[in-house]
């Protein structure tokens, strides 16, 4: 089954794109499953979400951090990379400033490893920290809103000096919900987003959206919202997932392994220049 993609024509300035270039109308024509992997999604992704709902019926802390675990253990970890992280806590910079608790933290501890005080919660270095995801069990204004405004935290973090990495796959920040309180056309949902986020027409904070029922959104090379109709089959989830997995890798390679030394060490480790200088870097100690 080829996934239905439609593109917004609204163009935004100054956003950082989360998936790499390619071909909205190629992609539209040319996608098709593979039964066996998709019949295997789909057994998961039924069972998963039921038991999410379930969790997050009852408005409890603790049953609303089960269902993150099962949103983590179930959809995400089975289908992503081996080697990735996922953890809940703070993102930090070298600097010191924290970002706000973060639901889900997509990381890989090859670039920067986090300190973890317990299986998954921590604190995780910008560097390493590839997507973040919010999981709400409805989408709705206070919710979105709430996201928002966790979100702002992360714009006065700054990457160490020396570290490299492109521009197309900074930090991506990511909006899941199992329902929504819309009961309008799906396409209010982002307008939802429009009204709700200030930066909304130039920098949008939230620029990956799922919703269970109603679809999923990206923005694509062109700097235009795409969208992926909600079906039976779940290709809205489908499509979420997918284009995570399909990212992880080369927003991982396009970032040179970062310096642990910039989090550890300030100035007064002392560091002194010793004279004089060395004539030959290659003079071996004579026996």
């Amino acid at each position: 089954m080829a996934l239905v993609l439609k593109t917004s024509e609204r163009k935004l300035s100054g956003v950082r794109i989360p998936y790499p270039p390619q071909n909205d109308e190629l992609i539209i024509s040319t996608i098709m499953s593979n039964n066996i992997f998709r019949a295997k999604a789909l057994t998961v992704i039924r069972e998963t979400l039921e038991e999410i709902k379930n969790a997050g019926q009852l408005n409890h802390p603790g049953l609303i951090g089960e269902a993150r675990e099962i949103f983590v253990e179930k959809l995400l970890k089975p289908f992503l990379l081996p080697g990735v992280g996922f953890g809940t806590g703070k993102i930090v910079d070298w600097l010191g400033n924290q970002s706000d608790q973060t639901d889900i933290i997509i990381y890989h501890k090859n670039i920067l490893p986090p300190i973890l005080y317990s299986e998954r919660d921590g604190v995780f270095p910008m560097e390493s920290s590839l997507y973040t995801i919010e999981v709400k069990t409805e989408a709705n204004s206070t919710n979105i809103v709430d996201t928002i405004n966790k979100l702002k935290s992360l714009l006065k973090l700054q990457y160490n000096p020396h570290f490299v990495i492109d521009s197309h796959f900074e930090n991506v920040n990511c909006f899941f919900a199992t329902k929504s309180d819309l009961t309008s056309g799906p396409q209010n949902e982002l307008e939802r987003f429009r009204k709700l986020d200030e930066n909304f027409e130039t920098n949008p904070l939230v620029t990956v959206i799922c919703i269970i029922g109603r679809g999923y959104w990206y923005i694509n090379q062109d700097k235009k919202w795409v969208f992926v109709s909600a079906s039976e089959d779940y290709n809205e989830l489908i499509g979420f997932i997918s284009g995570i997995n399909n990212t992880l890798s080369m927003s991982v390679v396009s970032r040179l392994p970062a310096k642990l030394g910039f989090y550890l060490m300030d100035s007064t480790c002392g560091f002194e220049i010793l004279e004089p200088k060395m004539k030959d870097m290659q003079t071996r100690v004579k026996d």
